[in-house]
């Protein structure tokens, strides 16, 4: 860098920055700003400031710094960061290597006098090697391990993990040392110049912030990646392998490095990469981005590892480079940390909404279901066992402080103690959802969304494109479906009930929320809480309003509340509208001329009653004003229409009062005015300004009537659907049509202002030539011949006159307003799909602006006519009590109990920390009622009458009894294992029941396959000759010709004894064959057997037996759907018995790990059917795994016991799997017994 550059460098890190003139301007500008919309944000309307514009812009420019810079500093730092990117595992551990020799020389150089200094010079070499280039972050914080994951170079990954445990366990840093070395570094050429630019960019950018020497605070809190690590990358790449093998690594190694899994487990990501209103907001934590990653089995693992690991709650590392974990993200202990928000007050549940992830969300929900009742019960039995019944109340203490954690939760309702234990398991449950209800489900995040109204909110019909509005609208809908309870069901009818709360009905957050220390912001923000409904109209979203639920309440709510009130307010209006148009026809004195006949007091009494009812509106509308503050501004759509027109009028009528006064005032005085020939009592100027509050009135009050036809259910989508295409059509067409006026207007005014005195000044003259080609656009005669006369313009240039009117009115009268009605026409045509919902919105909205401007015992008492008032439930809460100079205190007793939290097999040595429950003293307890509102909705199932239903069968169905449900369609798949050539009679590994099996499986498939059979998976056992199970793949030694005899049992023993070798003699090879062989034996399933060459891939054997093959094509015909072939075994390493995953996984082939694609593919299904070959082996250990992992009852799996038979001499093993099945309620059924009531197709089969 040159030597001006670097002395503006050292000026710069001394002294604080002077801000340049441009500068100073921009700020006096915000200042300004900030304080002219200060009053209009009080107000309630949300303009975003001109600070915050700035804010915006500088973020904007630190980020371009931080790119740029990025790019420059990877490519000078020893070619490391280089060498990882390109993914050279070789020249990465070459320059490794390197790196070290050189620190590991000149430290022992500095120690080599000293014997003695052995530890000495370890110590500092490891000291030294932090301080070198490995340990370097870039420009963007990242160090060498972020980049290798970044770039999914896995292999470089895990060695750099091994070899550096501590590096790669640390987040992205906020530290701007990286960037300031790649700011400040000497280069030459381009890249001096180059970074000569951004230099003067990143000085800019410091004197616009004002920040001087050593302040990099602001700086460092918009860093991008800020808390991202390793974890992190993996899982929102869904590489569950990865994640698997990462947290595994550091639980293995949790004695030499303690803190590495609590910080891979703890990072927050809280970079401004990850800012919530951008694409790549997933949280903060790992489990959150587990959430969004969508992926179950990636979020069972770690929160398994979170639940099962102390170091998550350990406190932050006191030698970690930077730190990136929040306070409030450690107050959440063991399994409790699925409760957990991030900074912007989003749980896990909040996360799903925004991702759309139904499936994750019920999951999820469950998750916490089950956490929530093992606590409970926990507790339970902790007070039998004490034989306690002094107090039957209690409260679960919170895992979190509510004043430290961002957004609001519900407050901590008071349990009691069942009164009898036989109803245990129902009070377990309906505890557990109150309590996840109130910490997820009902918890608001910083801008006072629940899930479900930010479901509402998030759906932009303007800036979503159709795929995701679609998501958004379904993901709404599962919602609204989540929150009701189904009551009853008769036939096709049936009863559910919703609770309006959250979705028509505010929360009430100062009543029922912990919001102790922020009561000023919930009332600052008040006006910023709404329900669902309220979103979904402001958003315009009519397919969100189309569903069966909302449709069903909006209608309920406008035929029972909102119609009564609006006819009543249209007769009203359609009154006083009659009056002053009988107003206008009796007025009898103008200063023109004096009407014969006497209607002065017709008049006089209309006068009276239209001014005392508009003074009785304006009383209202002022009243309205003061005491609901802003809410009048916020009447948006219709209601703002509504509310414009009304002020409108009224004010009018009323300075049209003032006006007549006046003129009153005057003719009191005696003084007269002569207007042609006629003496008047009042001016002229008096006239025209009750004139103009007239005309102003009557329109108003005319143009107010096409409010009330909006509510009509036969004018309402007509008249909306106009004004629609008035207020999006109409603008566009005058942003195009203002241009060709203006620009034929100048052309004209040039010409007629040509030696022409009679022409006006030149504007003038533009003003009139525009003014008149508007005039004849809209087709008054009179102007055509005016601006066509001969007069306008001079001779020599009428022609030129003429060409530009007929070019003016080819392009604007035929073009242009034909284009008008084209789009008129798309967007009528458009609307018309959804008329229904446009007309919901605007009726919600009339009933939303008249709520807005109740009391509130005006509001019950309408909302009770749509709605269910049910004050049953009862908030429990503890008092808080003086207690003297110890202050206040919960009255409370401490019980501790234990975790009953199952852990996965790796953790199952770990204990979790007890928690605490409250034992609360009846006296103690605060009892409020809450008051819901229910809403009772009724629907009828179009799809009844399809199903077969006796005759006989009559149910007495009553209110909170068992549902009567209407019969559901069940998705059965079928799961046909190793049907091939090889396992049947005539095969190399022949089952003489094969042949047999075969044949009804394809009957079955024949029989019930189109109807009752939806998708049919197959796996193919598929091998090489040289595979580790094959004779060919060891000899006895110094035998090499000797091979092992099929079904020879191979141990570890005997590889250790030589009694058999491998023939690999690669020593990694060999290796492998003793490890394998060791964690075979290990899990006590089974061991190494030699099988027949058999499944070789190619040869006849390993194609699907014919039988079976003939009708799974006859089965794709007809249903027009595919077989799924899933082929496994490929590997030479590794036996793989199961469909799912080999028996021990091959660290360098990550498809012999579990295939979590095919068990998500299989959880699709509500019954899983599984036959083939064999059930010895094959049949037996993929059964197993789907066990493990099904999310389903045990039950809708289904063994087909004709469907499968033992390989000769394993048939104790087969036997054994059907007690296992027996014992885990898997269904063990005969192919009829399985299809039991289905009628087979009636399709002949040759």
């Amino acid at each position: 860098m040159s030597n001006k550059v670097h002395e503006a460098s050292m000026l710069s890190l001394h002294h604080k920055p002077t801000k340049s003139v441009n500068d100073k301007f921009h700020d006096l500008k915000a200042d300004v700003s900030d304080f002219v919309l200060s009053w209009a944000y009080k107000m309630g309307l949300g303009y975003t400031t001109m600070a915050e514009s700035y804010e915006q812009r500088r973020t904007e420019v630190f980020r371009e710094i931080v790119i740029e810079a990025q790019g420059i500093h990877r490519n000078n730092l020893a070619d490391l960061f280089s060498l990882v990117m390109k993914g050279n595992l070789y020249e990465v551990e070459k320059q490794l290597k390197a790196i070290e020799d050189n620190v590991k020389a000149s430290v022992e150089k500095k120690y080599e006098n000293r014997k003695d200094a052995a530890d000495a010079i370890q110590s500092e070499i490891q000291a030294e090697i932090k301080k070198s280039p490995i340990y370097y972050h870039d420009a963007a914080g990242a160090n060498i391990v972020h980049i290798a994951y970044l770039c999914t170079h896995y292999q470089i990954g895990r060695y750099l993990v091994k070899r550096y445990p501590d590096l790669a366990c640390n987040p992205y840093t906020s530290d701007l040392g990286g960037l300031i070395r790649a700011l400040e570094g000497g280069e030459e050429g381009k890249t001096k110049s180059k970074k000569e630019v951004l230099y003067q960019k990143w000085l800019s950018l410091r004197a616009q912030m004002n920040l001087p020497f050593g302040d990099n605070k602001e700086l460092e809190k918009k860093m991008l990646y800020t808390g991202e690590n390793i974890l992190h990358m993996t899982i929102i790449r869904r590489n569950y392998d990865e994640v698997r093998w990462l947290l595994d690594f550091y639980q293995d190694h949790r004695h030499s490095h303690p803190r590495g899994l609590g910080k891979l487990l703890n990072g927050q990501a809280i970079g401004t990469f990850f800012d919530p209103k951008g694409p790549f907001y997933f949280g903060s934590s790992p489990l959150q981005f587990a959430v969004c990653s969508n992926n179950t089995s990636i979020f069972d693992l770690v929160y398994s590892f979170v639940c099962a690991n102390d170091e998550c709650n350990s406190s932050p590392d006191p030698d970690a480079d930077n730190q990136t974990t929040t306070t409030h993200s450690l107050n959440f202990v063991g399994p409790e940390v699925i409760f957990a928000t991030d900074e912007k007050g989003n749980n896990i549940l909040h996360l799903c909404v925004l991702h759309g992830l139904d499936q994750m969300y019920t999951h999820v929900y469950n998750t916490a279901l089950q956490v929530m009742g093992r606590k409970i019960h926990s507790f339970y039995i902790a007070r039998s066992e004490q034989h306690s019944s002094e107090h039957n109340a209690f409260t679960l203490d919170t895992p979190f402080n509510t004043e430290d954690v961002h957004g609001y939760v519900m407050k901590e309702t008071v349990l009691h103690m069942p009164h009898d234990p036989s109803n245990l398991k129902a009070w377990i449950e309906e505890s557990a959802r109150t309590k996840v209800d109130e910490r997820l489900v009902l918890a608001l995040n910083e801008d006072f969304h629940s899930p479900l109204t930010l479901a509402a909110s998030i759906i932009d019909k303007k800036k979503d494109s159709e795929k995701d509005l679609l998501r958004k609208v379904e993901m709404f809908r599962f919602l609204v479906d989540k929150m009701k309870v189904h009551l009853w069901s008769y036939g096709p009818v049936s009863m559910s009930i919703l609770n309006l709360d959250g979705i028509e009905i505010k929360y009430d957050v100062l009543q029922n929320y912990e919001c102790k220390g922020r009561e000023h912001l919930v009332l600052k923000k008040d006006k910023k809480i709404h329900g669902a409904i309220w979103w979904l109209c402001i958003n315009d979203a009519d397919k969100a309003i189309s569903i069966p639920e909302i449709q069903q309440l909006i209608q309920a709510k406008w035929e029972r509340v909102g119609y009564p009130l609006f006819i009543l307010s249209f007769l009203i209006n359609t009154f006083l509208t009659a009056c002053v148009t009988l107003i206008l026809i009796f007025i009898n004195a103008t200063p023109t001329r004096q009407v014969g006949y006497d209607t002065a007091m017709v008049a006089n009494v209309l006068y009276a009653i239209v001014a005392l009812a508009f003074f009785i509106m304006m009383m209202q509308e002022i009243r309205d004003f003061f005491v609901f503050s802003a809410r009048v501004l916020h009447f948006r759509g219709v209601a703002g229409y509504d509310k414009v027109l009304r002020v409108l009028k009224i004010f009018s009528f009323v300075a049209f009062c003032c006006c007549k006064a006046v003129a009153a005032y005057n003719g009191a005085k005696n003084e007269r005015y002569s207007v042609n020939g006629a003496t008047v009592w009042y001016n002229a100027r008096d006239d025209q300004g009750m004139k103009l509050c007239m005309v102003v009135c009557v329109i108003a009050s005319y143009m107010h009537l096409y409010y009330f036809f909006m509510g009509f259910d036969g004018t309402g989508p007509f008249v909306l659907t106009m004004f629609r295409i008035i207020s999006r059509d109409v603008p566009y067409f005058l942003n195009f049509y203002f241009i060709v006026v203006v620009a034929f207007g100048c052309a004209l005014s040039m010409l007629s202002n040509d030696g022409n005195p009679a022409a006006g000044h030149g504007f003038f003259e533009l003003l009139r030539a525009v003014w008149t080609l508007i005039q004849n656009t809209v087709g008054v005669s009179a102007t055509h011949d005016n601006i066509n006369s001969v007069d306008s313009y001079p001779n020599h240039l009428q022609w030129m006159a003429d060409i530009l009117l007929t070019a003016y009115s080819t392009s604007v009268i035929i073009l242009m307003l034909n284009l008008l009605i084209a789009m008129i026409s798309n967007t009528y045509n458009a609307y018309c799909e959804y008329n229904d919902a446009i007309l919901l919105m605007a009726k919600y909205n009339m009933m939303h602006a008249m709520e807005w401007v109740m009391w509130p015992q005006e509001l019950k008492a309408n909302r009770a006519k749509y709605a269910q008032i049910d004050e049953s439930k009862e908030l429990h809460t503890v008092k808080e009590k003086d207690i003297g100079e110890s202050g206040s205190a919960r009255l409370v007793s401490k019980l501790s109990f234990r975790q009953q939290q199952q852990q996965p097999e790796q953790s199952s040595r770990r204990t979790t920390r007890a928690r605490t429950v409250s034992s609360v003293d009846e006296s103690s307890i605060d009892y409020k009622y809450l008051t819901r509102y229910l809403f009772e909705m009724q629907t009828i199932s179009h799809s009844w009458c399809d199903n077969t239903v006796p005759q006989e069968a009559v149910a007495t169905v009553v209110a909170s009894s068992t549902t009567l449900a209407p019969a559901e369609v069940r998705k059965t798949s079928l799961f046909i294992i190793d049907p091939q050539s090889d396992f049947h009679p005539g095969g190399s590994l022949a089952i003489p029941a094969a042949g047999d099996d075969s044949l009804r499986i394809a009957q079955m498939i024949d029989d019930f396959g189109s109807d009752s059979i939806h998708d049919i998976y197959v796996s193919m056992d598929t091998h090489h000759p040289c595979h580790i199970a094959h004779a060919v793949s060891w000899y006895k030694p110094g035998q090499p010709n000797v091979h092992p005899e099929p079904f020879t049992s191979i141990t570890n023993d005997d590889i250790k004894k030589k009694v058999w070798v491998y023939r690999d003699p690669n020593p990694a090879m060999q290796e492998w064959v003793a490890t394998y062989t060791s964690a075979l034996e290990r899990k006590g399933k089974l061991v190494l057997t030699i099988w027949p060459e058999h499944c070789l891939i190619g040869s006849r054997g390993h194609s699907v037996v014919k039988v079976i093959d003939e009708a799974l094509q006859r089965w794709a015909k007809r249903s027009s759907r595919e077989v799924k072939y899933v082929m496994k075994g490929q590997n030479l390493r590794v036996e793989m018995y199961s469909a799912l995953c080999a028996e021990v996984e091959d660290p360098l082939d990550q498809n012999t790990g579990f295939n979590h694609p095919l068990m998500s593919m299989l959880q699709t299904s509500d019954r899983l059917l599984i036959c083939g070959q064999a059930l010895s082996h094959c049949v037996n250990y993929t059964t197993r795994d789907i066990l493990e992992h099904w999310d389903k009852s045990p039950s809708s799996l289904v063994v087909l016991t004709d469907a499968t038979s033992s390989v000769p001499g394993f048939e104790a093993e087969g036997e054994k799997f059907k007690r296992l099945c027996e014992s885990h309620k898997v269904t063990l059924n005969t192919i009829a017994e399985a299809f039991a009531g289905c009628k087979p197709n009636p399709v002949a089969v040759a």
